[in-house]
């Protein structure tokens, strides 16, 4: 794969994770976020693999399979399990109205092309036109998890910010050690595990899964 090639991919891939992002948050059906979400855990998986196939390193192949499997397959179909088992609906709605979302998600993606952009003209990597595109990804799954109530939505904001990071590192460093990648989806899953253990007891002992509604608790 020439240079040339191998940039174009990755900057068109990163696009779409952002815009992905921008969807999740301009979404108001929660069962439609987390297919975006699996969409997005597709397109980093693909990310590794154009790199793998670039830089030659294998690690990279094993990093794109564990991608596939965790944040395309794996953690949207636990969610969705657990939808079901508290039963929330799939259409329920989120906090954010669309309108609302689009300025949010149109603000942040400013605000990180304009730190992002001086940031990459420095980087001596040939993909450094994608770190702005992380950096949007992240501020907007950080948005995700301060401005809305409910603790699944919240989660969703937690991955996507945790997508921004990795498409950050994976393509400002051709890859970290399998070691650290390894350690990092652990950190996910069992961040993904604890949520849909504490959604599945609030379920069951409250009623609902709205963390504002916690407070009326305080006696």
């Amino acid at each position: 794969m020439d240079t040339h090639t191998f940039s174009r991919l990755v900057e068109l891939t990163s696009y779409s994770v952002l815009l992905v992002a921008v969807a999740v948050v301009a979404q108001r059906n929660l069962a439609t976020s987390i297919r975006l979400l699996r969409l997005e855990g597709f397109l980093l998986a693909m990310v590794s693999a154009v790199i793998g196939l670039y830089t030659g390193e294998s690690h990279l192949f094993w990093v794109a399979a564990i991608t596939f499997v965790i944040k395309g397959l794996a953690i949207p179909s636990f969610f969705f399990h657990v939808m079901h088992r508290i039963g929330l609906p799939h259409d329920a709605e989120r906090s954010l109205t669309v309108p609302l979302g689009l300025m949010l998600a149109s603000g942040l993606t400013l605000v990180a092309y304009h730190v992002g952009r001086p940031l990459a003209l420095a980087s001596p990597w040939i993909t450094r036109d994608v770190l702005a595109s992380s950096l949007g990804t992240a501020f907007i799954g950080l948005s995700l998890m301060i401005v809305c109530r409910k603790a699944l939505t919240q989660m969703l904001g937690f991955l996507l910010m945790e997508d921004g990071i990795f498409l950050f590192g994976i393509t400002e460093t051709y890859g970290m050690p399998l070691l650290v990648e390894l350690g990092i989806f652990f950190d996910l899953i069992v961040a993904a595990g604890v949520t849909g253990i504490l959604l599945l007891r609030m379920g069951g002992d409250f009623g609902h899964v709205d963390v504002d509604r916690l407070s009326d608790l305080r006696g």
